[in-house]
């Protein structure tokens, strides 16, 4: 059976956020040290599609933009451009897994959206209102600053597809989701006083007014120009028109990857330029469709650009073809992005996602390229905490160049861009043999304590400030696109307890084991939440997969009920768990615990020391060293993820 990723509903997130912030100080994992703090005066502040945009970063359209919970997560730590995830007419897909490998430069085999129409469009609309309750809830000054946030749709991937009364549907439920914001507001009034007043319903539902046109390598050229044409003249939207890579050519490509770079194991099909756009194809449809904006009052820009299309020779992910991004394709859609700024005169607006990171961002955007999102980047070590980091290597670089906004950073955008394309073909940082391998260490990852990593200043999580990653590497929490690996604290604990022996009927005990859990930092993996895309696999710091090795916690009865190992169920004051298809169970009250097995009941005090044992059925040996675990795992989530505790045994229902 395929595993399904659940999205939480409405009341379950602000739940979250409430307990997490009330017992830890963190939204979502992000603790508030690491929380961006918009301000009125910024010079990175700007203007798009005639809305506020208070920073010129965000997440491009992929696995950091699919649920509320990582949309806001980027939020938080300051991504102001948010590209939603692509969605299509075709909705039911055989999806490949895992999905995500970036070790090093990053491919990925995901399709576009992996949740139904009505789906994505509710997490959009959460999102959306999930942000402008964290901003009044953070007291970020709402009176007397503008919300400086941006949602652009991504669609794809045929004008058929695009026409279809599904896909019309969310495009229009974009544009006014009063139905969905009414249903939210309702949900955020049962929390009373907790949360402030938001602005009207009017207000909020006008989700977006732009569209990123995604389409499928191979489009024919006619048709993307009518598609472009469709929702400049039609749907009435901004425009932005996302290209490949491959306009540059195969020759140019492969002298980048393989002569400047030493890339030398990637390798391309002929089909993939063969099918492709051509670049002087491009340039007509581009100039034809900011003509018509232009006429309309509209926005049209391109973006650059789309993954390149290799031979999977990795052996990582399954298929014959994989996705490349990050540092790989930045030098390669620095060439293309400086072909086309030229040709149009610097006057046609680029946007920039390929490999961006915290040391090319300023130049990216004093060469022009506005706004700049990002995906292989913020799925590595850090995760979307470095949207802090990218906002304080622009300020620092426009402090330096005495620039008091973006316009004037960008005053010289053409001998910038001229230099800054060139200077990746030679920059060491680009270069294949740059990337020494990860490490990891020899023991096997365990379901409780994991290697520790210390910080330093240089970490992107706490900036060298107190924060628990100094006992705890926390790669699967920054890692994970969806907040699935959820951080918690316990009491370390080492107590001895009896080894139970029965037979006959009789129950006694037989020599004693120790039971350790040694880490205060914990991991519980809510296996709801997750896709299984593997990115958490590819940086645990052993030789581990966090969604499968840590504890597995449920949050839906049938898929906890169907499981035959390392998997927990946590309700009222009881955890449950499957092991070897068996389930025990372990009921907490003030005294101690009464902790029960197919086998048998036995009846604990707070120390775990045996007040009472009771046979249940044959058993020759047995430990109790579950009954520990269990307690550890409930007290720790009890008092620093109290969220998991209220969570029932729903998805959210689509809206018809």
């Amino acid at each position: 059976m395929p595993h399904v990723m659940k999205p939480l509903p409405f009341d379950a997130l602000l739940r979250w956020i409430t307990k997490e912030y009330e017992s830890a100080g963190s939204i979502f994992g992000i603790h508030k040290s690491q929380f961006y703090v918009p301000r009125k005066d910024a010079p990175y502040s700007s203007t798009i599609f005639g809305r506020e945009l208070h920073t010129p970063f965000g997440p491009a359209a992929g696995p950091n933009s699919q649920l509320a919970q990582n949309i806001a997560a980027g939020w938080l730590c300051g991504a102001r451009f948010i590209e939603l995830k692509t969605v299509q007419i075709m909705d039911e897909l055989e999806l490949a897994r895992p999905c995500i490998d970036m070790e090093d430069e990053g491919y990925n085999v995901e399709w576009s959206h992996e949740l139904k129409l009505e789906q994505s469009v509710q997490e959009y609309v959460k999102g959306w209102v999930l942000i402008h309750v964290l901003q009044r809830m953070l007291n970020w000054d709402c009176e007397n600053l503008p919300f400086g946030t941006v949602f652009n749709m991504s669609v794809g991937y045929s004008l058929d597809g695009i026409k279809a009364a599904r896909m019309q549907k969310f495009m229009d439920t974009m544009l006014d989701a009063s139905e969905h914001v009414e249903k939210y507001m309702s949900d955020l009034g049962r929390f009373g006083k907790k949360f402030p007043r938001l602005p009207e319903v009017e207000e909020l539902s006008r989700i977006t007014d732009s569209v990123s046109l995604s389409v499928m390598h191979g489009c024919p050229p006619g048709e993307i120009h009518e598609i472009g044409l469709y929702f400049l003249e039609e749907k009435k939207l901004n425009l932005i028109l996302k290209l490949n890579p491959t306009l540059i050519g195969r020759a140019e490509i492969m002298k980048i990857l393989r002569g400047n770079l030493g890339f030398t194991d990637i390798e391309i099909n002929d089909a993939t330029f063969e099918r492709d756009l051509q670049y002087p194809r491009a340039v007509e449809i581009a100039d034809s469709l900011k003509k018509r904006a232009a006429e309309l009052g509209l926005f049209f820009g391109v973006k650059l650009s789309n993954t390149l299309p290799v031979v999977n020779r990795r052996g990582v992910m399954p298929g014959g073809e994989m996705y490349m991004s990050g540092r790989s394709l930045h030098p390669i859609t620095m060439r293309l992005f400086h072909r086309l700024s030229g040709h149009f005169g610097g006057e046609l607006p680029i946007s920039f996602s390929a490999g961006a990171d915290e040391s090319n961002v300023a130049a990216l955007l004093s060469c022009g390229a506005m706004p700049v999102t990002v995906a292989s980047d913020i799925l590595k070590p850090g995760g979307c905490a470095k949207f802090r980091l990218y906002i304080e290597a622009l300020e620092s670089a426009m402090r330096n160049a005495g620039a008091a906004n973006l316009a004037e950073f960008s005053r010289n955008r053409a001998a910038a861009l001229a230099e800054a394309a060139e200077k990746t073909l030679t920059e060491p940082r680009y270069k294949k043999n740059f990337f020494k391998g990860l490490r990891k260490v020899k023991p096997p990852l365990g379901l409780f304590d994991c290697v520790t990593a210390p910080c330093s200043a240089k970490c992107a999580v706490c900036r060298g400030t107190p924060h628990s990653c100094a006992a705890f590497c926390d790669k699967c929490v920054d890692v994970c696109p969806n907040r699935a690996n959820i951080p918690y604290k316990i009491t370390p604990v080492r107590v001895e307890v009896p080894k139970i022996h029965a037979a006959g009927g009789a129950v006694s005990t037989s020599g004693t084991e120790i039971a350790e859990i040694s880490q205060a930092r914990q991991v519980v993996h809510v296996d709801d939440l997750c896709n299984e895309c593997g990115n958490c696999a590819t940086f645990c710091s052993h030789n581990g997969k966090p969604y499968r090795d840590k504890p597995r916690l449920f949050l839906d009865e049938r898929d906890f009920a169907s499981q035959r190992d390392n998997a927990f169920k946590i309700g009222g004051k009881v955890i449950r768990r499957r092991e070897g298809g068996n389930e025990s169970r372990l009921a907490v009250s003030p005294s101690g615990y009464l902790y029960e097995n197919a086998f048998l009941s036995a009846e604990l005090d707070s120390e775990f020391a045996v007040k009472s044992l009771t046979p249940l059925g044959r058993v020759e040996e047995c430990s109790l060293r579950d009954a520990v675990e269990l307690a550890v795992m409930y007290n720790g989530i009890k008092d620093s993820a109290p969220w998991l505790f209220e969570q029932r045994r729903r998805i959210d229902r689509c809206i018809p």
